[in-house]
């Protein structure tokens, strides 16, 4: 019984420890991609830009940026729930975030849905609901881009 217990407590200690080496290993790719673009791109325009804007300004865009991201992985969360998709808050906004890392690599907008969906459908207890909700999602935010483009077309003066 005493080796059993210290193989399974091994197996609980090891699991932290890949999960912290995979952690690792984004972060550091993470770096190695952000180098990369500093030293390809003209890095005295973008750092003259990003010094022209105050700190506070940098803080209050980051937070909104993300806050907006949160609020439209809740919103397709939202959606999946009342299709009973089954899927949890958090993987939802795993494939959110995963989906949004596809629309900056992936050649078109519809790769960053299509590995959004791939990533839920895995979780998801009902994966036809997943891609249902996500062609709501859409077409919600398709009606809401309407709507902003009509307001702002009433709202402008002065055009011809």
């Amino acid at each position: 019984m005493p080796r059993r217990w210290a193989a399974l407590q091994s197996e609980a200690t090891e699991q932290p420890r890949r999960a912290w080496g995979v952690w690792a290993l984004r972060v550091g790719a993470a770096v190695v991609a952000v180098a990369a673009l500093a030293f390809w791109l003209p890095t005295e325009d973008l750092v003259e830009a990003a010094r022209s804007v105050s700190g506070p300004a940098w803080v209050a865009a980051i937070i909104a940026f993300l806050l907006a991201h949160l609020l439209g992985a809740t919103k397709w969360f939202v959606l999946m729930r009342a299709s009973a998709a089954g899927i949890r808050l958090t993987d939802a906004w795993r494939s959110h975030l995963a989906g949004l890392f596809g629309n900056l690599f992936l050649p078109s907008v519809i790769g960053g849905d299509a590995l959004r969906v791939g990533t839920a459908v895995g979780r998801a207890q009902k994966p036809a609901a997943v891609v249902s909700a996500t062609v709501v999602d859409r077409a919600l935010d398709m009606a809401v881009l309407g709507l902003l483009a009509a307001a702002s077309g009433a709202l402008a003066t002065g055009g011809s």
